[in-house]
């Protein structure tokens, strides 16, 4: 059985190499699932310690000044850490300290197995909130008593640790042989944490085309609803002596939210559309719910509830809606949807899983990352992840781009599971960008409805004229088009002609592109502005006389040519909305909207984002919404 020793120190400054100490150091040992040994050291650092430290650990000069200096107690750790397997919160940072020091009084450094249980905690738990030892340990439900001095750091890490083997004990053998692969990179061996008998197959897995996915829920069935009326459903669950009394300490009915409640109602019976002002704190959310439920479950018809942003939406489904599942004692067929490049394309994971190109440390911890939360997920929303900000360009390789791309894994497809459960659903939650585009294009995971709630509806008319407008950018086309050529790749050598077309149709892109980020780079103070992004904008009007403007648009006519030459071969729709996309921003002048260009300051010659924006939406909006 292996031996860990878990350590945490705490020390003068971040940094070993500028003369930084460790001021108390923290020791667990744990065998057989057991702590056997705890050590704990205040050590003297003969050198202050800063007043941002003292503040941080409560350690303080006096605290130490009588403790032993490190070379007096380093044979009592090395004994202990002796043939273990070091365990840290960030590995490289409390046993970088800890050979600086053995180093320093003469000592050999350690060169130990180790476990960095930030590391795998990204890995094993990808639906945390954050990998902080604070954070881990509210998420895990480990009492941690005293944050940032050693030996409660080190019990909390030991508690971790022994959750990360139980979590890993618990995945599939061949996940484990997956894991293991890919921990080259890593700091971490994963042999380490594989369990000395092998695991049985789980029942509530399947495993396609070697990666592990949840098998599919069984369908919800609708609920139910038995009660003479609406009326007698309002009072059950506002009364003082009803439902929300028994869930909220000191409830008092609201008029407010009982109005609102009754009017949407109202509105619904007699098709009649409705604006009503709610006050701050009055249980909006709740308060329109309510009737949606009760409208979907007597009709048996969806009702749709669009919030200003996703983290609402979220709100909205763990909150709100389970308060209103327990006053029914079973689960609202209730699906969030939200737009195609919140999930998981299969197709591009595995690809990406077998990248041999895409090995770099980063690389190799999201693969392990997601293949572990493959296991958990029923939605296959990358929101579900902790995606750390440098790797979000990964994140972007993976998402859903086409409903297509994942057709060979049929009802397996999150798109496409998606899809399905929202148009099974009684209440679909969804956000003003994802309904915007749906007015626009009738293509997104919103079935039909008749009847819709506005969350902060001040706020759609200005989310729709950006989404009912148009935009494009050279990342997005180019992505588009080496995915493309993969496929290509994948089929015979008569496919060879398509290839080079493609080739011909990325070099027009780029030109043209290149093109556009110098005609906004080389503008005129007062032709060009920043945006909050501190992006430099410039507007374009197609049919620009200028000389540039005449070159631009010679330039987007040969990419159009170009494209269509490959689209009368390849016959791929996405290809055809690009031309489009295209032809529609450089090339007509729409009224009442305006085009603009945008390059980052320091941003590749070709990397330009081109927009167009409604000024005003609502007359739009009027005839699709109300007409």
């Amino acid at each position: 059985m292996n031996k860990y020793a878990v350590i945490d120190v705490e020390t003068t400054g971040h940094a070993p190499t500028k003369d930084d100490r460790i001021i108390e150091i923290g020791i667990v040992v744990v065998q057989n699932g057991e702590f056997i040994k705890e050590y704990n050291q205040l050590i003297n650092p003969l050198k202050k310690i800063p007043p941002f430290i003292s503040h941080l650990t409560s350690i303080h000069d006096e605290d130490v000044e009588d403790q032993p200096l490190f070379e007096e107690v380093a044979d009592e750790i090395l004994e202990i850490l002796h043939d273990a397997i070091i365990v840290a919160h960030n590995i490289t940072f409390d046993l970088n300290f800890v050979n600086a020091e053995l180093e320093r009084v003469g000592k050999s450094k350690l060169q130990p197995e180790v476990i960095d249980t930030v590391e795998l905690a990204r890995i094993l738990f990808p639906k945390a909130p954050g990998y902080k030892l604070n954070e881990l340990a509210n998420f895990l439900y480990i009492t941690h008593d005293q944050p940032h001095r050693a030996i409660s750091d080190a019990l909390v890490t030991a508690d971790l640790l022994l959750i990360i083997l139980q979590k890993f004990h618990s995945l599939p053998n061949q996940l484990h042989e997956q894991l293991i692969q890919l921990s080259t990179q890593l700091k971490t061996d994963l042999t380490l944490l594989l369990p000395e008998q092998p695991v049985l197959e789980r029942n509530d897995l399947i495993a396609l085309n070697n990666i592990y996915l949840r098998k599919i829920p069984e369908k919800k069935q609708d609920i139910i609803y038995e009660h003479s009326s609406y009326q007698e459903f309002l009072e059950r669950i506002y009364h003082k002596n009803g439902f929300l009394a028994s869930i909220m300490k000191d409830y008092e009915m609201r008029e407010d939210q009982l109005f609102i409640s009754e009017t949407i109602y109202d509105h619904f019976q007699t098709k009649r559309h409705a604006m009503i002002e709610a006050d701050t704190g009055i249980g909006k959310s709740i308060a329109y719910l309510l009737p949606s439920v009760y409208e979907a479950i007597v009709t048996g018809k969806p009702v749709v509830i669009s919030t200003s942003n996703v983290n609402l939406q979220t709100k909205l489904l763990k909150e709100d809606m389970q308060q209103i599942n327990h006053f029914f004692k079973s689960t609202i067929n209730v699906s969030i949807v939200k737009g195609k490049n919140h999930y998981l394309s299969l197709a591009k994971f595995e690809t990406f899983l077998h990248d041999q190109l895409q090995k770099s440390y980063h690389h190799q911890l999201i693969k392990a990352m997601i293949l572990v939360w493959l296991t958990e997920t029923d939605t296959g929303d990358l929101d579900e992840i902790q995606f750390p900000k440098r790797d979000q360009h990964i994140r972007q390789q993976l998402v859903v781009n086409n409903r297509n791309e994942d057709i060979n894994w049929g009802m397996y497809s999150f798109y496409e599971r998606i899809r399905q459960q929202a148009s099974e659903s009684q209440v679909i939650i969804t956000n003003h960008a994802l309904l915007s585009l749906d007015l626009k294009t009738n293509d997104t995971l919103i079935p039909s409805y008749n009847k819709l709630i506005l969350d902060e509806a001040h706020h759609f008319d200005l989310t729709a004229s950006r989404y009912l407008g148009e935009s494009l950018n050279y990342f997005e086309l180019i992505a588009y088009l080496q995915r493309l050529e993969m496929e290509l790749n994948k089929q015979e050598m008569e496919r060879s002609k398509q290839r080079e077309q493609i080739l011909n149709v990325k070099y027009e892109i780029d030109s043209l592109f290149r093109l556009l980020f110098l005609y906004v780079k080389n503008a005129k103070s007062m032709e060009k502005s920043y945006n909050d992004k501190g992006r430099i904008q410039r507007t374009w009007e197609p049919g620009n006389d200028t000389h540039d403007g005449k070159i631009i648009e010679d330039s987007v006519r040969r990419t159009i040519m170009e494209m269509e030459k490959t689209s009368s071969v390849l016959n791929d729709d996405e290809l055809t909305m690009y031309i489009n996309n295209i032809k529609q921003l450089l090339l007509v002048n729409k009224s009442l909207s305006v085009t603009w260009l945008e390059i980052d300051q320091n941003g590749a010659q070709n990397a330009v984002y081109i927009n167009r924006e409604l000024f005003s939406a609502t007359e739009e909006l009027a005839a699709k919404l109300f007409n």
